[in-house]
């Protein structure tokens, strides 16, 4: 093992004793720097040159290992040995120790490429020399790659590469890009006789086919006239058959025809009897719906006559229970509020037990529907007597007489000190929530009509 490191020690680098070398030819680079893959002791390192060790030298005076390189430089340059400063400094070979070095562990060189070797460094030349990420350049055109790329992926494609002319002409090789053009002039190349067509089937080089055309002009001949009657008579075959196809082709089409008209009858037939059938849905399906929107009809009137009837009903009553009432209209509401008035909008007075009211309406917002609530006050002109009642306060619905909007079912009055414009007393009602862009059956023509039923007594 020992032989075979050193053996291929040599191979990488050889060196000759220094004794034998004159000074000027001692003119080696510095060694390469190794990837190790691991730091060895600063022994395996030339103290002289800081460099790796590939190629030792012991001195013979105190034993410290330098490198060839310099100790060829200390010995031309008669200089004293740089470790223990002993003239004549005498160099010779440590086999051991450079079979040491040369078993450290090195990494390939063209890692960068992506080579993933690792080995001893006595057998790294023998790996680079073969290492398939090694530089490569291709020698017949600009392409530079690593080895394995370069032939296996470029070489098979490279339009320079050189092939051989296939028919061995005098030409020998050419580029891969003028293979083809190549066979197009190749004199050697077999090419079809001109008349190849008229039946002659030789196949000639192309430098021989105009001795071929001379030497077959008879036999030439006879072949073309042989093929224009074959020809010929295949030609008027063809024609017969092709005017029985056309008769054919004419009773075809006059039974299609005849088949297309039974066929667009029969659609005829059934698109009317579905178009009738059609008919006859729709008109029971209108009569149906008819017949439903009379009994929704009928039935929306029942209801009307008995809301109208409990309408009724109820004002009857509360007029028999001792009740009057007194209705007042709101005019140019949303006018108004457009105008950003508030009110107060008074009434006409009226009578309820010789005691005299009127109506103060004024609006108010609440959240986002500013101008849309309405608080009703009912104005009691004598401060000095107190009374109590019960008040029912309606809006009333303009598009019917029916539906109308209840607000404060009843409440009992009593003489409030709150003032509000000429020191007018109220007897406040609670307020009605009204909304103009939905509740659209309580405004009309820009009215709103108010109903209050009252029913008061002195205290």
């Amino acid at each position: 093992m020992a032989t075979s490191n050193s053996d291929s020690t040599n191979s990488v680098r050889k060196q000759e004793p220094v004794a034998t070398h004159p000074p000027e030819q001692i003119t080696q680079p510095a060694e390469p720097d190794y990837d190790l893959v691991e730091q060895p002791d600063q022994d395996y390192f030339c103290p002289v040159s800081l460099e790796l060790l590939v190629e030792p030298l012991q001195t013979t005076c105190c034993g410290h290992h330098i490198s060839q390189q310099a100790a060829n430089r200390l010995t031309r340059e008669l200089k004293p040995c740089p470790m223990c400063k002993q003239d004549n400094m005498a160099t010779q070979e440590d086999k051991y120790f450079r079979r040491k070095v040369r078993q450290l562990n090195v990494r390939c060189p063209h890692k960068k490429s992506g080579c993933e070797w690792t080995g001893e460094l006595g057998n790294l030349n023998h790996h680079t020399i073969s290492c398939p990420k090694r530089p490569w350049k291709c020698q017949y055109c600009d392409f530079e790659s690593t080895h394995d790329i370069g032939t296996n992926d470029h070489t098979p494609c490279c339009d320079n590469y050189p092939l051989p002319c296939p028919n061995q002409c005098e030409i020998g090789t050419v580029p891969r890009c003028q293979a083809d053009s190549h066979l197009l002039e190749c004199p050697l190349q077999l090419v079809e006789c001109e008349f190849a067509g008229a039946g002659c089937d030789m196949k000639v080089s192309r430098r021989d086919l105009a001795d071929h055309m001379t030497e077959s002009v008879q036999h030439h001949l006879l072949t073309t006239t042989l093929l224009n009657l074959q020809l010929t008579r295949e030609l008027h075959q063809k024609m017969e058959e092709k005017d029985q196809q056309i008769v054919d082709l004419q009773k075809q089409v006059k039974e299609q025809g005849n088949n297309i008209d039974t066929k667009i009858q029969q659609l005829d037939a059934k698109v009317a009897a579905k178009l009738e059938n059609l008919d006859t849905k729709v008109d029971t399906k209108f009569q149906d719906l008819d017949v439903k929107v009379e009994q929704q009809a009928r039935n929306l009137d029942t209801k009307v006559s008995d809301l109208k009837v409990r309408m009724e009903a109820n004002t009857m009553k509360l007029l028999l229970n001792g009740f009057s009432y007194h209705e007042f209209t709101l005019t140019k509401f949303t006018q108004q509020q457009a105008q950003g008035g508030y009110g107060p909008w008074f009434s006409g007075e009226f009578t309820v037990e010789e005691w005299s009211f009127s109506f103060c309406v004024f609006t108010r917002g609440i959240g986002s529907c500013i101008g849309t609530h309405l608080s009703l006050f009912v104005n009691k002109e004598h401060d000095a007597v107190k009374t109590e009642g019960v008040a029912i306060l309606h809006m009333l619905n303009q598009l019917g007489d029916h539906g109308h909007y209840m607000g404060t079912e009843t409440r009992i009055l009593k003489v409030s000190r709150t003032y509000f414009g000429d020191s007018k007393k109220f007897f406040p009602l609670d307020h009605l929530s009204y909304c103009a862009d939905t509740n659209t059956q309580y405004l009309k023509d820009d009215c709103l009509k108010f109903r209050l039923f009252m029913k008061v007594k002195t205290l």
